[in-house]
């Protein structure tokens, strides 16, 4: 039986693309819903679409010759909607390393700087303890509970919140855009920044031991709480380290 583990490479160069389209379809619908005030629909299509971009880029990545859903752990990534957030959380930092407009520029070694730059990593770490809440706001957003007592409905996410999880969500979404777009096979252009991401990804996965990293990562997940919150259980590990 087929499933996102197990298609080859050519398959997953071919349905990747369909998965970007069909999630930016529901941006922008989400986009239209915050025009008309209903921010709490507008953030759980956004959280969505952004689970989805990270499919299509996991698929994207291995459908070039990586081999990213190997590592164990990843698997439960297509079930699993709270482990998502740890992989979605990284691709903000990255792209709170650099701004966007370098990302078409001509510069020589430019995928080398923005894998590599930190000028803006503390603000992207800021958000560590938002991104740990990513999947009760999901369920905020679609579920009425109560909460102390109190009746809490959806539609109680307001502008300023919703403002906020529109620029942090869109910051990631540009970091998958990206590397798509980069990976496409329909894109003729920008030969030589898809053969230097490609050859710089190739020296974080050789030389820093990525797969390895990411290997032991979801593993200490698993074991210290795998149906929790998967980036408070990394806080909890950092802490813990540094008693």
């Amino acid at each position: 039986m087929k499933s996102f583990n197990n298609i080859s490479r050519n398959e997953c160069l071919e349905m990747f693309p369909k998965i970007y389209i069909s999630a930016n379809k529901k941006w922008k619908s989400a986009i239209n819903l915050s025009k008309n005030e209903d921010y709490a629909s507008a953030t759980f299509l956004m959280i969505t679409c952004i689970e989805e971009y990270l499919k299509a880029t996991i698929l994207a990545l291995d459908g070039s010759g990586f081999r990213f859903r190997s590592i164990k752990g990843v698997e439960g990534m297509f079930r699993n909607h709270s482990l998502r957030y740890p992989v979605i959380y990284l691709f903000h930092i990255m792209a709170s390393s650099f701004e966007y407009s370098e990302f078409v520029g001509k510069k020589k070694g430019l995928f080398r700087k923005i894998l590599f730059s930190i000028k803006r990593y503390n603000e992207a770490s800021a958000n560590l303890k938002w991104y740990a809440n990513l999947d009760k706001l999901r369920e905020k957003a679609l579920y009425s509970n109560l909460s102390n007592d109190m009746l809490e409905l959806p539609d109680s996410i307001n502008h300023k919140e919703y403002v906020l999880i529109e620029n942090n969500l869109n910051k990631v979404r540009y970091s998958f855009y990206s590397i798509m777009f980069l990976l496409n096979p329909e894109v003729k252009r920008l030969q030589k920044e898809k053969k230097e991401f490609k050859e710089t990804l190739n020296t974080m996965v050789n030389e820093f031991g990525l797969y390895d990293s990411l290997e032991e990562q979801l593993l200490l997940i698993k074991k210290n709480g795998y149906n929790s919150n998967h980036l408070q259980t990394i806080i909890s590990i950092y802490k813990n380290s540094k008693v």
